[in-house]
């Protein structure tokens, strides 16, 4: 209320009306707990203000302090919903008996601090679950906790009770700081700090030792070890695919004997109240391999014929490293790929090995491992390959595939002709290859007289010499040729020889 209002003095009202105003307050009407502060205006407006009165609606209320150059007040209530009111003074600066006068009231809500202490229920185990209750209702909550590897559990929505657990190895009793902020509907809000002890875990300690040669002589135990004293153990053994089946062996030790293959095997160890903890291990396959061969180059030719065989095993350290090879080549009837070769009784085949003849390929070498074979007799061949691992574990192969070995594709040339024959296959000089002219890749032949003169020569297996010179069948006498055949492999065959001709 303006006092000018109420004054004759137009020259007192003009003055008031250009300089009484209200005066600034706390915009918070809200007390949370028992304390307010009520502020009339700016604490630093250097201006003659004086408050002349403070008055509230109710006996409840306590004026802790008042700052008259700052026109502050401190207040502390019970909880409830008060109205204040108090006089600004605010004397002009033109003439001393200026003054204005201004009137305000607010009504100020003190309302109880909500509360943030909660109850917990520690974990019994390493790794167990802590149950964190805030007993409240209608609140808005925040929890915070120490480290990254807290993590929520709570199936519930409302976060009034929450569960938590810790993921980490727990070698003594070890604490988590949790912290917990709550805030009502009238914003206000506290915090509360508790700590969370979760007892302390055991660690395990496997002894394995891996299997050799797939023969199951692995053994594996295990020792479990936590800083208490007369703590009693139970073990449950399973493999890593079965989970949820911890039954198999009851004891520290998972096998003895010649059982224990290569894989997964997972222990559940229990004790102190239901506590436990789970492990894994892999029990490994030293030296397994599995012997294979592949090739390189045709497995059908003529002698002599060449193949390149590579060693293809798989060895459990993807390697071989330090790996012995034994290659052997049997002669045999042409058979199914399922027959096999007895390695250690049946007599191995002669072939060529870096142009020595042997029964046998044996070494460790690259040129070992993958040789390079010249077959010099015709016949059907198997390839055997045995290999030993540096374990010493071994693995035998028969090459399915069956190599086929003929003879030189030689030539066969008439040692006599005549052009003027009765019968037409008499007529012509040509060679003869039977059944392997197939195989014939390139040919070469010349015809030469007594004198080494080249008279006639034809590059077609299929054709032949007339006997003729320039139209004119040649003079009766001896000829002689050379020719050069090649086979579909590259092997290359020459032949020479002499042969007659009959003239007119």
């Amino acid at each position: 209320m303006d006092s000018c209002r109420n004054r004759s003095n137009i020259y007192k009202c003009k003055y008031c009306s250009n300089r009484c105003r209200s005066f600034r307050r706390n915009e918070n009407f809200v007390a949370c707990g028992d304390t307010f502060l009520l502020q009339a205006t700016e604490p630093n407006v250097n201006e003659n203000i004086t408050i002349q009165n403070w008055q509230v609606s109710s006996s409840n209320i306590e004026i802790l302090e008042e700052n008259n150059s700052v026109t502050n007040a401190v207040l502390i209530a019970t909880y409830n919903t008060y109205t204040f009111e108090w006089w600004l003074k605010k004397q002009g600066t033109l003439q001393e008996d200026v003054f204005c006068n201004v009137k305000e009231e607010i009504e100020v809500n003190f309302v109880e601090e909500p509360r943030s202490d909660f109850e917990i229920i520690h974990p019994v185990c390493e790794n167990g679950v802590a149950t964190l209750n805030a007993g409240e209702a209608n609140l808005n909550y925040e929890w915070t906790y120490d480290n990254d590897n807290g993590v929520l559990v709570s199936e519930e929505d409302t976060l009034q009770e929450i569960k938590l657990k810790w993921n980490t190895d727990v070698a003594e009793d070890s604490t988590h700081i949790v912290t917990l902020s709550v805030t009502d509907d009238f914003g206000c809000s506290t915090d509360s700090t508790n700590i969370i002890r979760e007892p302390k875990g055991i660690t395990l300690t496997f002894t394995m030792e891996d299997e050799t040669c797939e023969k199951g002589n692995g053994e594996l135990s295990v020792t479990p070890y936590i800083n208490e004293i007369d703590t009693v153990f139970t073990y449950l053994w399973t493999m890593e695919n079965d989970v949820n089946d911890f039954s198999y062996l009851e004891d520290s030790i998972y096998n003895l004997g010649d059982t224990l293959v290569a894989g997964w095997y997972k222990i559940k160890v229990n004790y102190r109240n239901n506590c436990f903890k789970i492990d894994s291990i892999e029990i490994k396959n030293l030296g397994a391999l599995e012997a294979d061969i592949t090739n390189s180059g045709e497995l059908k030719g003529f002698v002599p014929h060449e193949v390149t065989f590579n060693d293809a095993s798989s060895f459990d350290d993807g390697e071989g490293a330090g790996a012995s090879y034994i290659w052997r080549f049997y002669l045999t009837e042409k058979a199914p790929e399922s027959s096999k070769i007895n390695f250690d009784s049946e007599d191995p085949a002669t072939v060529k090995f870096e142009d020595k003849e042997t029964d046998e390929i044996k070494g460790k070498d690259e040129e070992h491992k993958n040789p390079v074979v010249k077959f010099i007799e015709p016949g059907f061949y198997r390839t055997h390959l045995k290999v030993t691992s540096k374990e010493k574990c071994v693995s035998k192969i028969t090459f399915p595939e069956i190599i086929e070995i003929e003879a030189n594709l030689e030539v066969k040339m008439p040692n006599i002709f005549s052009p003027n024959s009765a019968i037409p296959e008499n007529r012509f000089f040509k060679p003869d290859f039977g059944e392997k002219i197939e195989a014939v890749s390139t040919f070469d032949c010349k015809v030469f007289n007594r004198w080494g003169k080249e008279i006639y020569s034809w590059t077609n297996e299929n054709e032949g010499w007339d006997g003729k010179i320039n139209g004119n069948v040649a003079a009766t006498g001896t000829y002689y040729y050379v020719a050069e055949i090649k086979d579909l492999t590259g092997n290359i065959t020459k032949s020479k020889n002499s042969f007659y001709l009959v003239g007119e």
